[in-house]
C-alpha cells in the first residue's frame, strides 16, 4: 500500500470518526433541549396546579369554620377543577407525584362526604388525612424541582458575590489610603 492510500485511508476512518460523534452530540443536544422543554411545562403545571389546590385548601378551611355552608358552597366546583387539571396534564407527572395527587382528590372528597355527615371526630380525621396527603405532595414536588438545593445555590451565589465585592472595596480603600499617606 502506498503512503498515499494509507493517508486517504486515516481521512476517510476519520471524517467518519468525527461525523458519529457529532451526530452522537446533535441528538443528546436534542434531548436536553426536549427534557428543558418537559421540566419547564412540568413547572408550569405544578404551579397552576397548586394554585387550584391552595384554592381547594381555602375552601375546606371555610367549611371547617363555618358549618352553616354544609348545602351550599364551591368545594365540588374546585375539586373539579383541579381533577381536571390532573387528568389533562398527567402525562407531565412523574409517576410518585402523580399517584400522590390522586389519592390528594380521593382524600379531599373523603372529607367532603365525612363534612356532610356532621361527624366531628370523622370530619377532623378525614381532614387531618387530606392534610397530610396535600403535605407530601407539596414536598415531593419541591424535592422534585429542586427547590431547596436551588435556594442554597442562590445563597451561595450571593455571599461569595457580596464578599468579593467587599474585598474589592477593601483593597480600594487600602489603596486610596496608602496613596493619601505617601502625599502627605
Amino acid at each position: 500500500m502506498e503512503v498515499k492510500d494509507i493517508f486517504f485511508s486515516v481521512g476517510i476512518v476519520s471524517s467518519l470518526i468525527i461525523g458519529l460523534f457529532t451526530l452522537s452530540l446533535g441528538f443528546k443536544n436534542r434531548r436536553n433541549t426536549l427534557r428543558e422543554h418537559l421540566y419547564k411545562e412540568q413547572i408550569s403545571f405544578f404551579s397552576k396546579f397548586l394554585l387550584n389546590v391552595n384554592k381547594l385548601n381555602f375552601e375546606i378551611e371555610s367549611l371547617i369554620n363555618n358549618t352553616s355552608k354544609r348545602q351550599s358552597n364551591n368545594f365540588y366546583e374546585i375539586l373539579e377543577t383541579v381533577s381536571y387539571d390532573y387528568y389533562n396534564y398527567e402525562f407531565l407527572i412523574p409517576n410518585n407525584i402523580s399517584g400522590l395527587i390522586h389519592n390528594l382528590i380521593f382524600k379531599s372528597n373523603q372529607f367532603y362526604t365525612s363534612f356532610l355527615s356532621m361527624d366531628e371526630e370523622r370530619i377532623r380525621k378525614t381532614y387531618s388525612t387530606y392534610f397530610t396527603s396535600y403535605t407530601d405532595i407539596l414536598n415531593n414536588i419541591k424535592e422534585f424541582i429542586g427547590t431547596n438545593e436551588l435556594s442554597q445555590e442562590n445563597k451561595l451565589l450571593h455571599s461569595k458575590r457580596d464578599k468579593k465585592s467587599m474585598n474589592n472595596i477593601l483593597k480600594l480603600l487600602v489603596e486610596v489610603s496608602g496613596k493619601v499617606a505617601g502625599h502627605l
